[in-house]
This record gives C-alpha cells, sequence and structure tokens, in this order.
C-alpha cells in the first residue's frame, strides 16, 4: 500500500518539551489510507494512549500544511492518488520520564518510537529510515543500523518501535562482543560503568 517510508524527528525549535516530526511515503494506491499511532508498550501488556500527545497531523500541499481528519483516538486518514508522495508533521509533547516514554530537555533526547511514530495498519513490515537531528558533538546510543550521518535504517516498523535511541553530550558508554556479536550499554550518569561482576551477568544470557 506504501513504498519509501522516511521519517524525521527533532527537538522542537519553538516549544520547549516537544518533539517535532515529518514522515513522507509513496502510495502505491489511490484512495484513503488511515494512519494510526500505537497504543501498545513493548514488554508490556499494557496500553498506553500516546495520542494524547499530539495536538493535530497536519498534511503538506502545495507548500501549505492542512489538518488531515482523526478518526478515533488514535487514528488518522488521509486522500493519496496512486503514486503520490505524501508529507505529513506532527508535533509530540515528549515528557514521559520513564523507560517506555519519550523525554525532551536541553541537554538530552530520549525516544521510543512507539510513542509517537505514526504507521499505516499492515505495512508494519516495511522497511524504513529515520534521520535524527541533534548537535554534532552529541553521542548516542541505539540498536539501530546507522547508514549515513544522522539517519538510521530499520528493517520493519516493528524493528523501529523496538529500538529506543538515546543522545546528549556526555554518554557513558561500553562495548564488548561475545559470540562475534556487538552489545552495547550506557547511561547518563557519568559514574556509570559495567564491572567485571555484571559484565560476566550479560555475557552469561
Amino acid at each position: 500500500m506504501i513504498a519509501q517510508s522516511f521519517y524525521q524527528i527533532q527537538a522542537h525549535q519553538q516549544k520547549n518539551n516537544y518533539l517535532h516530526l515529518e514522515w513522507t511515503f509513496v502510495a502505491e494506491e489511490g484512495g484513503n489510507i488511515q494512519i494510526q499511532l500505537p497504543i501498545w508498550r513493548p514488554g508490556r501488556y499494557q496500553a498506553q494512549h500516546f495520542a494524547k500527545n499530539i495536538p493535530s497531523v497536519y498534511q503538506f500541499l502545495e507548500g501549505e500544511k492542512f489538518p488531515i481528519r482523526k478518526l478515533g483516538g488514535s487514528t488518522w486518514e488521509v486522500k493519496a492518488e496512486k503514486g503520490e508522495r505524501i508529507h505529513l508533521t506532527w508535533d509530540y509533547f515528549a515528557q514521559q520520564e520513564d523507560a517506555g516514554g519519550s523525554v525532551v530537555e536541553e541537554q538530552m533526547l530520549y525516544i521510543n518510537f512507539i510513542t509517537c511514530c505514526l504507521f499505516v495498519p499492515g505495512q508494519e513490515d516495511l522497511d524504513l529510515e529515520v534521520q535524527i537531528r541533534f548537535p554534532n558533538h552529541w553521542k548516542y546510543l541505539t540498536s539501530l543500523k546507522n547508514t549515513l550521518g544522522h539517519t538510521f535504517f530499520a528493517k520493519s516498523f516493528r524493528e523501529l518501535v523496538d529500538s529506543p535511541f538515546l543522545s546528549a553530550p556526555n554518554l557513558s558508554l561500553f562495548e564488548w562482543v561475545e559470540n562475534g556479536i556487538l552489545f552495547k550499554a550506557g547511561g547518563l550518569d557519568p559514574s556509570f560503568a559495567i564491572n567485571q561482576k555484571v559484565l560476566k551477568s550479560y555475557q552469561s544470557f
């Protein structure tokens, strides 16, 4: 139904504690396309109504943006012509300070993509790219594959929402290889460290 899915995400330049997101994709068929925001939270059998943090979703048409129709609590609809490149944008209030939320602060960007990235139901296995804008001197930590600069690749929407992203000026990072697989761990605390006892526990998984 869609192809060439590409997200752009950054801290909002005018609104504190907001993410600004843009999403482009190509409609492979004409008609109305339903778009959703997930209501589940990875790792928990728990509903999370993240859509309450999105004031409106807009579509760019001929250089101007217009609100698209909202069908329900977490569902919107956009009309497309076959082969049309759809360009949507929205803001997300990111101040859920727990492992499953997203947070924007002056010195930190923490994104759980499931909280803020829209998708087309039935297209969860489509590969995609996401470009995240943050200062070049900041470090970052994610399991997503870095393709170029601040652009990352996911084999599917499912992989994207299972791959949190953390960036800050000072991250404590630790890496090790086990059975040919690179593992990474990190944190914001400058004193963060993995001692040998903890490392052995990880390696025994």
